[in-house]
């Protein structure tokens, strides 16, 4: 019988500032030593590696992790599964402190872009969003130019004033389970 192994979790990082996650057995240690937690507590999630990546059971208390680096311009990109989260999921990005910082959020049934300004939510766009499964999720943000891309089409594209540079990760709110699979924060120009 053939059996399908499970890479171990790696991490590695790119170029000016960028880096790369790919889950998998061992991804305790290096969420613990490489992310920073900037609101919530780890001890709010369980995960367990699995054939289909890291399986993430959260709870309703909110978790904001960002990775190391400060990125102006940024591309991020992640390889998420969401079917069974009744949260919601951030991919965040120029990270100043756990009230100011912009996002890519998704849910269930919505994409929404927007800036996180004292703890007050400002959306640039929003769209619902109309696939299940896998998803191949792409965030370009330059400038005053943020866009969204779900398994390569574009879902948002919103404008706001130029944000500070600073760093990327998720904010991750159940309950429900999430399926992760790689992060990857690189920097544009």
């Amino acid at each position: 019988m053939l059996q399908r192994q499970q890479a171990a979790a790696q991490f590695e990082r790119l170029t000016e500032g960028g880096w790369r996650w790919t889950p998998g057995p061992g991804a305790e240690p290096t969420l613990t030593d490489t992310f920073t937690v900037l609101d919530g507590t780890l001890s709010a999630i369980t995960w367990a590696s699995g054939p289909e990546g890291l399986r993430l059971t959260l709870s309703e208390t909110p978790v904001l992790l960002v990775g190391p680096g400060t990125l102006s311009g940024t591309e991020l990109r992640a390889r998420l599964r969401l079917d069974s989260l009744a949260g919601s999921v951030r991919l965040v990005y120029h990270v100043q402190d756990p009230r100011n910082y912009d996002f890519l959020e998704l849910s269930r049934d919505r994409v929404r872009q927007g800036r996180l300004e004292d703890g007050r939510v400002r959306i640039f766009d929003e769209t619902p969003l109309a696939t299940s499964g896998w998803l191949d999720v792409r965030i370009v943000a330059h400038g005053t130019h943020l866009r969204g891309y779900v398994n390569g089409r574009l879902v948002t594209h919103g404008h706001g004033p130029a944000a500070r540079p600073g760093p990327a990760g998720v904010h991750l709110q159940g309950p429900g389970v999430l399926l992760l699979q790689s992060i990857t924060v690189q920097p544009v120009a």
